[in-house]
């Protein structure tokens, strides 16, 4: 054994003392257990690192979206290069073809997000449901859409 390991093997451990047993009364009828815990004096050592486990700052932890949401064979992705644009979103509920009409706002993983045509109204949509999505290229063109 390595001589840091066998020099912690060897020191004599704390004990933390066991629970007593003793469960005061509340005076309601009810008891609550005791533990009486005392913590090792202040400046006891603790084992420091031996390097067999990577230190949390050497972590990457930013965040990658999904391929989903980056690639644009995916719904999700291809809709994000029209955000800002008027579009019609035509989804399948039940054996029904419902659409809704506004200007796409936000594409997340599962759902999109339309500023509809009333004033101050966003609707959520979700993706799974789209059959079609009309998206209006030019401006000129917009109340083709609304009829």
């Amino acid at each position: 054994m390595g001589s840091g390991l066998s020099s912690l093997l060897n020191k004599p451990q704390t004990m933390l003392p066991q629970n007593t047993g003793s469960y005061p009364s509340t005076g309601t009828g009810t008891t609550i257990p005791q533990n009486n815990i005392s913590f090792p004096a202040t400046g006891t050592v603790l084992p420091q690192n031996t390097g067999s486990f990577p230190a949390a700052g050497g972590l990457n932890l930013t965040r990658q979206e999904p391929e989903t949401m980056t690639n644009n064979v995916y719904t999700p992705a291809f809709l994000r290069n029209f955000i800002g644009r008027l579009c019609r979103g035509e989804f399948l509920i039940g054996n029904a073809i419902n659409d809704r009409v506004g200007r796409l706002l936000d594409v997340g993983a599962s759902y999109i997000v339309l500023q509809a045509i009333e004033p101050s109204t966003i609707i959520v949509c979700d993706i799974y449901s789209i059959k079609f999505v009309t998206i209006v290229q030019d401006t000129s063109s917009e109340s083709l859409l609304l009829v």
